[in-house]
């Protein structure tokens, strides 16, 4: 395509046209500047061309100028071409525009012979001139006579609204009255039209009739035609009396109540009324005497309404009321008699009456499904047929199993009804003409039979009648139950009060049991870990003294592991002990279940590492940080389980996973867990990374429960089916926990007891040799994060604050080892501290000395506990001091009753010394000072906490300002999330004080993080 283009634009087969002038660069240029000017100038002229036809479209001749400006518009571009083809041979091309312009310059032409007859026929300037004159003239003679018109037309329009204003008066009232009228002949016509409506729609027919003689109708509406069936126009053309179609016994009510209308003038009645369809309907008149303008009657008007429906209700009604009446009665007798003959006759007897009825009787089957008749009542004159023995093998056959069914038989001629002639014999024998027969059946057994018979003439039975004797059949098989179930309780009777006398024993001696058994566990509790809290209270004391060696340390720790494991044990006996005596409940509280989880991941992790399992903690997205629930409890079963997962475990992982039931149930079954970092504990790893707790927080969850689901499964040597029913069962073990030489066997029960308090149960899972898995849901509750304690993290304690008053501690315990420990933990630091040996003598020292703070125990000689905090709390000056109830008991629940003798707090023995200083601290408000050691990253040193603020606070102080107003802002927020990614954005110099920030911003220790943002803010601005 483009070799085309070339060879037309530029061919290369003849001579430019630039030879001819020899290239000689004068003559060249001469050429080119006029044909340039000469195409400048004929392309201008078609352009004004256009401009005016544009411009004056009025014009004649336009496409000739069209014309004129194409043929140039050529004459320009054949200039152009002579410029190119002097470097370029494009002759061709110079043809083709030159044959182009020859048609355009030849139709130009003879377009213009065409048009040049028109041309000459066009106006000269003075002919134009002698019209316009012309035209002048006839526009003065018509502007003269526009001015006549105009005063002619001023004068009639003045007239015009003379005229116009005497019409639009005349028109203005013609309008009102037109109006007037139109609304009255509207107001006539609608009340006419609503008046016809509620003629034809009303149910009450109008009428009028003559005052005197027959009281002939004048008038009746439309609608009677719905109410007898006859048109209006038959009454009141004479040609139907509506006297005639009255009932023959309601004639006397009507005619008594027109004798009364000229003194009553207004009188109402009822009667019965013949229908065209030869039925009888109830009609209600009532009718007013009309009186002229001199107080003369004329006439008579009402209206009838038909009421056959309400007297037909009335009937029924009458109807039910008697059924009724007969049912409570008999159900009457059923709640004050348990004597079923009495009930059966009262029954027959009301039954008989009710149906109007010869004989009423009970048929009561044998179990050869012969019978006899139990009960009857009969009318004077007929046949008794009381104790009849029947045993008529026809009615056997013939009608036991359709009485079986619960079908009710009603016959108003025997002889018309369609049954056997047997049956017929036999009820001829009794003389019943017709009989109403309905089964009394006690659940799906058929007990007997009611039975009304008429001997005297035949009888219809309606269906209330029938409704009526099947309610009493109900009620009789009620009354037969009842006096049955009787008899046989008038039997049992005897046997149940002997089993409630050796019931009532037992009862009593399980309740001695019962009190022995708290009592033995209280006397337990408080003597097995009284002696642990001096054990390991004094290694506590020991440990403080910093001038120990490490082997002696070393051994303090063995005394502490080993009494922290009995102090276990003994928990869980006393647990397990508290489930059976039934004594163990639920203790809730807001806490932070990611921290929870936090804790036990740490707890586990050398454990794991040193059997090189690799531990994972795997908590789903939808998992909330803060609930509500039993913290303590729900600890002791994730220990009991992960411990026995991490036990029995030889090589592999144990996994923890922890999901939002309700949330998986909602969203997708395939919800994605966000998986915690994976410990690995082996031998080569020196440190294993926290697990990454990051799930939702408390502002992402919707519902206010929830159903948390636990999951731990392991890879160990698994369970084997026979050993599951072991599981659970105090002190049992698996073969597995017999070679492993640990525990009591009771950490599972005691799980499973905890997890059913909390709604769920231990589900279990296992493949030998592939390992096990135990899952549990719970239901905790929801809580936000401001109920959550924050904790500090454990700093040791070594001295008073200074500038603070003498706190006085009393001691109150029988043992004086128990004193001695307190005394050792407080003394050394500044305290003031007194003992005492029980309650009594805790109320002497009290009145001398009013401490700030009283430890008491509250099982002491001579006086107790409880009574000395009585005793204390009800002198004015004792409500001012703080008892902080000491107590070696492991129940939980006693915890109420302590805190209700007026105790302000509660210490469990053995106890650790940081509880004993967190206490101290919340009620009596001192202040410590605390050793706070740091661990040096490069050096693998302590250095002191002061020192450690400082180099962070340094290194603070060199971030931008923007970066330390917005971690100061996400602490003020409590906003941990944001606080950590901006600690992602530290330089790596920083390090240390990232990671600093870090472990407070885990911790929720935003206080710290603000006082060191602060500090590095005034840091900067100086």
């Amino acid at each position: 395509m483009w070799q085309i283009v070339k060879d037309i634009f530029s061919p290369t087969q003849y001579m430019p046209h630039g030879h001819c002038y020899l290239w000689q660069t004068p003559l060249v240029w001469l050429h080119v500047t006029g044909d340039f000017l000469i195409a400048i100038a004929y392309y201008s002229i078609p352009a004004m061309l256009i401009y005016f036809i544009f411009k004056r479209r009025d014009v004649p001749f336009l496409g000739i100028f069209g014309l004129f400006g194409a043929f140039i518009i050529l004459c320009g571009t054949g200039h152009l071409l002579e410029i190119w083809t002097l470097w370029h041979s494009a002759y061709w091309l110079s043809g083709i525009e030159k044959g182009i312009t020859a048609l355009v310059s030849c139709y130009t032409a003879g377009s213009m012979v065409t048009l040049l007859p028109q041309f000459l026929a066009l106006k000269t300037p003075q002919e134009l001139e002698e019209i316009n004159l012309k035209l002048q003239r006839e526009i003065a003679v018509r502007e003269d006579a526009e001015l006549a018109l105009r005063c002619a037309y001023e004068d009639l329009e003045i007239k015009v609204q003379e005229r116009t204003a005497q019409l639009t008066e005349t028109n203005s009232c013609l309008e009102k009255e037109a109006r007037d009228r139109q609304q009255a002949e509207l107001k006539l016509r609608s009340v006419t039209e609503r008046l016809q409506y509620l003629l034809a729609t009303t149910p009450a027919v109008i009428f009028s009739c003559k005052l005197g003689g027959n009281y002939d109708v004048t008038f009746v509406s439309e609608n009677i035609v719905s109410l007898i069936g006859y048109e209006a126009r038959e009454f009141v053309d004479g040609s139907l009396d509506w006297h005639s179609l009255v009932h023959p016994e309601d004639r006397e009510i009507i005619d008594t109540a027109f004798a009364q209308i000229l003194q009553k003038e207004l009188i109402s009645y009822e009667y019965r009324e013949l229908h065209k369809d030869g039925s009888y309907r109830w009609i209600h008149d009532e009718v007013k005497l009309v009186k002229n303008a001199a107080g003369i009657p004329v006439e008579c008007v009402g209206y009838a309404v038909d009421i056959t429906a309400r007297k037909q209700a009335e009937a029924a009604l009458v109807q039910q009321l008697k059924r009724e009446r007969l049912v409570n009665s008999i159900q009457e007798r059923i709640r004050s008699s348990l004597n079923l003959e009495e009930v059966m006759t009262v029954a027959v007897e009301e039954v008989r009456q009710f149906l109007s009825t010869d004989r009423a009787v009970i048929y009561r089957f044998n179990r050869d499904w012969s019978g006899f008749i139990a009960v009857e009542s009969v009318a004077a004159g007929v046949m008794p047929i009381k104790g009849t023995d029947i045993n008529d093998p026809c009615f056997r056959d013939s009608y036991i199993s359709v009485y079986q069914q619960g079908r009710v038989r009603a016959m108003d001629d025997i002889y018309t009804a369609d049954i056997s002639e047997c049956h017929i014999n036999l009820l001829a024998q009794f003389e019943i003409k017709a009989n109403l027969v309905v089964p009394i059946l006690q659940g799906k057994v058929l007990w007997g039979l009611l039975i009304a018979h008429h001997c005297r003439s035949q009888k219809h039975w309606n269906s209330s009648e029938i409704e009526s004797l099947k309610q009493i059949s109900v009620q009789l098989a009620i009354a037969i139950q009842q006096c049955t179930l009787f008899e046989q309780a008038k039997t049992e009777i005897a046997d149940r009060k002997l089993a409630e006398a050796a019931l009532q024993k037992a009862v009593r001696v399980a309740d001695a049991a019962n009190v022995a058994k708290s009592e033995f566990l209280s006397s337990m509790s408080h003597e097995l870990r009284t002696p642990l809290n001096a054990i390991l209270g004094f290694s506590q004391v020991i440990v403080r003294d910093s001038s120990l060696n490490n082997e002696h340390q070393q051994h303090l720790g063995i005394i502490n592991r080993a009494g922290e494991h009995l102090l276990s044990l003994i928990n869980d006996i006393l647990e397990m002990s508290k489930i059976e005596a039934g004594r163990i409940q639920l203790n809730e509280s807001s806490f932070n279940l990611i921290r929870l989880l936090e804790n036990l991941e740490e707890m586990f992790r050398l454990k794991a590492k040193s059997k090189r399992l690799q531990l994972k903690f795997e908590v789903a997205q939808s998992v909330p940080h803060f609930v509500n629930g039993d913290e303590g409890k729900l600890r002791q079963i994730l220990i009991n389980l992960v411990g026995n997962a991490i036990k029995f475990t030889e090589t592999g992982s144990v996994t923890l996973r922890l999901k939002n039931k309700v949330e998986e149930n909602l969203a997708a079954e395939n919800a994605e867990l966000k998986s915690t970092q994976t410990k690995t504990a082996d031998r080569g790893s020196e440190n294993s990374a926290p697990a990454n707790f990051d799930c939702a927080d408390s502002n992402s969850i919707r519902p206010v429960s929830l159903r948390l689901q636990f999951e731990i499964q392991d890879t160990g040597p698994g369970i084997a089916t026979e050993e599951m029913n072991k599981l659970f069962k105090p002190f049992e073990q698996t073969k597995s926990g017999y070679k492993s030489e640990q525990g009591t066997g009771l950490g599972l029960p005691i799980s499973r007891k905890f997890v059913q308090m909390m709604g769920g149960d231990i589900v279990v899972s296992s493949i030998p040799d592939l390992g096990s898995t135990f899952s549990f849901d719970i239901q905790l509750g929801l809580a936000a994060p401001t109920e959550i304690e924050m904790l500090k993290p454990h700093k040791k304690v070594i001295g008073l604050a200074p500038d603070q008053p003498e706190y006085r501690i009393l001691v109150v315990d029988d043992r004086a080892d128990n004193c001695l420990v307190i005394d050792r933990l407080l003394s050394p630091l500044g305290f003031l501290v007194r003992e005492a040996k029980n309650g009594q003598e805790a109320i002497n020292v009290w009145e001398d000395w009013q401490p700030h703070l009283i430890w008491m125990d509250m099982q002491m000689p001579v006086m107790n506990g409880y009574e000395a905090t009585r005793q204390i709390k009800s002198h004015p000056l004792g409500k001012q001091t703080v008892i902080v109830a000491l107590t070696a008991s492991a129940f939980e629940e006693e915890r109420k009753t302590i805190l209700a003798a007026g105790c302000d707090d509660f210490m469990r023995k053995p106890f650790e010394a940081k509880t004993l200083f967190a206490i101290i601290e919340k009620y009596v408000g001192v202040k410590y000072i605390y050793e706070e050691p740091v661990f040096d990253l490069e050096n693998g040193n302590e250095i002191s906490g002061i020192a450690s603020n400082e180099s962070v606070g340094l290194q603070l102080a060199k971030m931008p300002s923007e970066w330390l107003d917005n971690i100061y802002t996400a602490a003020h927020e409590c906003y941990d999330d944001k606080i950590i990614r901006l600690i992602e954005e530290m330089p790596v110099e920083f390090t240390e004080s990232a990671k600093c920030l870090n472990d407070l911003a885990r911790n929720f220790l935003f206080d710290d993080i603000i006082e060191l943002a602060n500090s590095a803010i005034k840091a900067c601005e100086c």
